[in-house]
């Protein structure tokens, strides 16, 4: 029998090995690597392929994997794992990636793996997954250090080295301080601790006034709060003020990227925002469609305002290569004050009501600009074919299409939101809608207004 060639030194080397199905040689290869590293070099494989690499681990660097993966793919990896084992799994995880994961676990595994669970940690994952990811509640941690109200420095300290090899990993260097039910009553800095006398009551040392944010606040206004602030992380309250968890900086600004991504998404039509090429191929269908159906009945609404001035055109057959430049000039204006508006929506620099002031704003880049590309397309049209009217009408039609185009495209996600619709994916259809039936309606209406001038 041949030997068996010496385990590769790269990561680059594991999918030839799963290739070959030696996960033997992969999980080892995976052993000593670290988890970011392990995971990049995981994640082009499948779910599958991936679990019986990380089989082999031990539970806390299969976690440590885990974490550093998409929650997507790391689901679809727990799910190969035997319940038990993948419920080991879970108990390594950090409490909010924790959540993560298992919501997007199909519900019956995810119950099962919960049912796995110790009453406490059953009693944590539950509390997590009942806050919106998209809140406070959500995005918080639940590993933090919690000293009594009445403790004095000499006694946090012991508890610190106690817990010394569990709390090495938590994200914070702060303590906090809570009453008898839990209420936050303070925030302790470490180096404040450290440098007080033992028989210092740590309620005169601690900062009395924290910063707090509940657990209903929305991902965006967090985010905003850390951007504006040098807070490195904040204590998560109820309503009772009782200590929820703690989030991080670095937490609300992957919320905030990852999204951007979906808004992004939305943006180009993809319904939900979120969407991969290992998602079943009807649900990407079904996602895409409900962008692309009502497109197609706008532009039917187009090529019937195109079939009413069809004599026009027959008339002055230049109109038919200079529409579609009214068209998109006038679409791009307005996708640029829809993605300034979204973004300010985002970062509460503008509220849905602010309609007048977002107006002033938008008209005046609308006239600017279009005053700017009609005149560079009316020069365009006198330069090709010599006629003054002619360059006059779709230099003048740009120039109004362009102002439309603009303040409708600053507006309208104003106007969705209010309405409590999705400004990222309604924008784009009803900006493109108007903007093309609006532009070619006016150019072929003043073309053939003037159509006596141009013969």
């Amino acid at each position: 029998m041949p030997e068996e060639a010496p385990v590769p030194a790269t990561l680059e080397a594991l999918e030839g090995l799963v290739e070959e199905q030696r996960f033997e040689q992969a999980s080892d290869l995976i052993k000593s690597a670290n988890p970011a590293d392990a995971a990049d070099a995981l994640q082009g494989l499948d779910p599958d392929d991936i679990a019986r690499v990380l089989g082999a681990q031990e539970t806390g660097h299969t976690a440590d994997v885990l974490e550093e993966l998409p929650d997507d793919i790391a689901a679809k990896t727990l799910v190969h794992f035997p319940v038990e084992q993948a419920a080991k799994v879970v108990r390594e995880l950090i409490s909010d990636e924790e959540a993560d994961i298992l919501q997007e676990l199909p519900e019956e595994q995810r119950e099962a793996i919960i049912g796995s669970l110790d009453e406490e940690q059953q009693a944590l994952a539950r509390e997590m997954l009942s806050y919106p990811e998209d809140t406070a509640g959500g995005l918080m941690q639940k590993e933090f250090v919690e000293v009594p109200l009445r403790a004095r420095a000499g006694e946090a300290v012991a508890m610190l080295q106690a817990r010394a090899e569990e709390i090495a990993s938590y994200p914070a260097a702060y303590l906090y301080v809570t009453d008898n039910d839990g209420v936050l009553k303070g925030i302790l800095n470490l180096r404040a601790l450290l440098f007080s006398a033992p028989e210092t009551r740590v309620v005169s040392i601690m900062t009395k006034t924290p910063v707090t944010v509940s657990v209903e606040m929305p991902g965006e206004e967090l985010y905003d709060l850390f951007r504006r602030h040098r807070y490195l992380a904040l204590p998560v309250v109820d309503r009772h003020g009782v200590l929820r968890g703690v989030v991080t900086k670095d937490d609300a600004m992957q919320f905030e990227i990852e999204s951007g991504e979906e808004e992004f998404l939305r943006f180009s039509g993809i319904a939900g925002g979120e969407e991969v090429r290992d998602m079943p191929t009807w649900l990407r269908a079904r996602q895409r469609l409900i962008w692309l159906v009502p497109k197609m009945v706008l532009n039917v609404a187009v090529g019937a305002v195109i079939a009413h001035f069809s004599g026009v055109l027959e008339e002055i057959i230049a109109l038919a290569s200079i529409l579609p430049i009214i068209s998109d000039m006038g679409g791009s204006a307005g996708s640029q004050a829809i993605a300034v508006s979204i973004r300010e929506l985002s970062l509460g620099r503008i509220k849905s009501n602010e309609v007048a002031w977002v107006f002033g704003k938008e008209v005046g880049v609308g006239v600017m600009n279009g005053l700017a590309l009609g005149s560079l397309l009316a020069l365009g049209t006198y330069a090709w074919k010599g006629d003054p009217t002619l360059s006059l009408v779709v230099g003048g039609a740009l120039v109004v299409n362009s102002i439309l185009a603009v303040t409708l495209g600053g507006l309208l996600p104003l106007f969705l939101q209010r309405l409590k619709l999705d400004p990222a994916g309604g924008s784009a259809p009803i900006l493109t809608m108007t903007t093309d039936v609006c532009g070619f309606s006016l150019v072929l209406w003043l073309a053939g207004y003037l159509l006596g001038h141009l013969r």
